[in-house]
């Protein structure tokens, strides 16, 4: 029997989504551990992707298969009283045997999120901060310089080895909001893509906010577009911003 969850997460004392030799802090280990208790049984799960150090989850998708029996809501219930109170499961439901969470994919939603003005102790692990308020127009001109299928090599961390560095971006753009906590403006970049490679997101959202201060034109996005060379990429924001809001299948 193949299950699949739906689960969010606050990614900043964890190590990443991956399970690691080295270390136990991770969001897999964590679930996996908790499944095993329920299930009676050790159990792997599959990822719609991977996500560092320090990136949050909103609507991270994952499946594994079990022998053992159970309520949907036992799944829920039964995982979120066993992880911490960080990682919690949202959904539970049964799916076909050929269901993948990351191969049946057709695209994924992430946000970067800025605020801006003073620094902010409540914030400052849950979005990257600017001093000043950016252009929003010559943000939002940038994204939509990024929508379509291009080669996002530029864009993409060193180490990392892929068969294409061609990805679709379907929707891109930036919107502006008040924390109603703080009262601190915030900037969400959201953008939906039919996949993305490594750092290739807060890549992105270093490039978008350099343009939004006017640090660089918007040429400055189709040359890295045009060009395997990451001179206008150097800036990659931090892991405390990002959020995989969502999977689409």
């Amino acid at each position: 029997m193949r299950i699949k969850l739906v689960l969010q997460y606050n990614g900043t004392q964890y190590k990443g989504w991956q399970r690691q030799k080295s270390c136990v802090n991770t969001v897999q280990q964590q679930l996996e551990e908790a499944l095993t208790k329920i299930c009676n049984q050790e159990i792997t799960v599959h990822a719609s992707g991977r996500t560092d150090a320090g990136v949050h989850a909103l609507g991270q998708v994952v499946h594994f298969d079990t022998q053992t029996y159970r309520e949907l809501d036992r799944y829920v219930s039964g995982c979120n009283h066993f992880l911490p109170a960080t990682i919690r499961v949202l959904d539970a439901c049964i799916v076909e045997q050929d269901f993948h969470a990351r191969f049946s994919s057709i695209a994924k939603t992430y946000c970067y999120k800025f605020y801006v003005g003073k620094e902010c102790a409540i914030l400052h692990d849950k979005a990257m901060h600017v001093c000043v308020m950016p252009n929003l127009q010559w943000m939002e001109h940038a994204c939509d310089l990024l929508v379509g299928n291009h080669d996002f090599a530029s864009f993409m961390g060193a180490g990392v080895c892929v068969h294409s560095t061609k990805r679709t971006v379907i929707r891109c753009g930036v919107k502006s909001s008040t924390d109603s906590f703080t009262g601190q403006k915030l900037i969400d970049l959201t953008i939906t893509a039919n996949g993305f490679l490594y750092n290739m997101v807060r890549r992105i959202a270093g490039l978008v906010l350099r343009i939004g201060l006017g640090e660089m034109n918007l040429q400055a996005v189709q040359w890295s577009l045009e060009n395997k060379d990451k001179k206008y990429t150097t800036l990659v924001a931090p892991s405390c911003g990002l959020y995989l809001t969502g999977v689409q299948y």
